[in-house]
């Protein structure tokens, strides 16, 4: 057996090194001047490549990885218009137990598209209307009322809501107050005439005497605990489209 000579030595001491360095990736050593920033530093190259940084020139960093994509990049959000009928989060600050609750779990049931988005400007309401005043609706918003005018037609347009709930701020509104009434294809406003209250069996209300109105429709009093007595009516009739070209049966009494 040949015994290993000092120059077949040195010769191993050499190449290992660069075996090892070749198994594991090229290796590149970049010199990068103390004024340049790393965001400025070379490209690192393949993903299989790992540079060491030498700033100044004089000490050498460990390999860093440089993360690549594999694969499709990821998605880039896009902007998409917002739905008419979306609102924000209601207020529910002076709601009762009971209204927030009803809300949150109405929240888990798909109750389909609006037909209008109820706003009042000055009470800070922006609330969506539903095409019946069953009780998910009026959970989840305010309810047309059957038998009048559906929201878009001529006529009076009357719409329901609870007064420990979406109606609460009713309570603060005026005469000459101003009401929006958004449709798929159109913004309808109205002006408060005046303010009633009456007999929960009174449907005189409901009536259509030949204008475009809108009629909303709550118990009364608002911070009545129980079944409240009475309802809390404000007439509106609809103001005349502006320059701009847009617009702006009755059952059993139900519980508001």
């Amino acid at each position: 057996m040949l015994k290993p000579t000092a120059t077949t030595i040195l010769l191993l001491l050499l190449t290992l090194p660069l075996q090892l360095g070749h198994a594991a990736g090229q290796i590149q050593d970049t010199v990068v001047p103390d004024a340049v920033s790393p965001d400025t530093a070379p490209d690192p190259g393949p993903v299989n490549t790992a540079t060491r940084v030498v700033p100044g020139g004089t000490a050498t960093a460990l390999p860093v990885n440089v993360p690549q994509w594999r694969g499709a990049p990821p998605a880039v959000a896009v902007n998409e218009p917002v739905p008419w009928f979306e609102t924000a989060a209601p207020d529910q600050t002076d709601w009762s137990n009971k209204r927030r609750s009803g809300y949150a779990k109405s929240l888990q049931v798909d109750v389909g598209i609006p037909s209008a988005v109820l706003r009042i400007p000055t009470l800070d309401i922006a609330v969506p209307v539903f095409d019946n005043a069953g009780r998910l609706a009026l959970e989840r918003g305010l309810g047309w009322v059957d038998g009048t005018a559906f929201p878009g037609e001529a006529g009076n347009v009357a719409i329901a809501g609870h007064r420990d709930g979406f109606f609460r701020p009713l309570e603060g509104i005026e005469p000459g107050a101003i009401i929006e009434l958004t449709l798929p294809e159109q913004a309808q406003r109205y002006r408060v005439v005046r303010i009633s209250i009456v007999d929960p069996l009174d449907v005189s209300v409901l009536e259509d005497n030949g204008l475009d109105e809108l009629t909303l429709i709550t118990c009364y009093p608002f911070r009545y605990r129980g079944f409240a007595p009475d309802r809390y009516i404000v007439h509106a009739v609809r103001e005349p489209a502006g320059p701009g070209g847009a617009a702006e049966s009755a059952g059993a009494p139900v519980s508001l």
